[in-house]
């Protein structure tokens, strides 16, 4: 389902109208530089998660300004 947000227009998730952290490349290079630079090595399963609870409709509303739709 390659493009299918931009291809279909939605969203889909099993979440359905709940909140999501959803997760950044910004939230993956701190988490990957966190790992790398520790002193101590992690050793485990971590979950990264975004910094603020998102409806599916703000995902939307700032994914169409990026792309430039309205």
């Amino acid at each position: 389902m390659p493009n299918s947000i931009w291809e279909h227009n939605e969203i889909r998730s099993f979440a359905k109208d709940g909140h999501v952290a959803f997760v950044s490349v910004d939230d993956i290079a701190k988490a990957v530089s966190d790992a790398l630079l520790d002193k101590k090595s992690w050793n485990t399963n971590r979950y990264i998660l975004g910094p603020e609870l998102l409806l599916y409709d703000e995902v939307r509303v700032v994914s169409s300004r990026r792309k430039g739709a309205s």
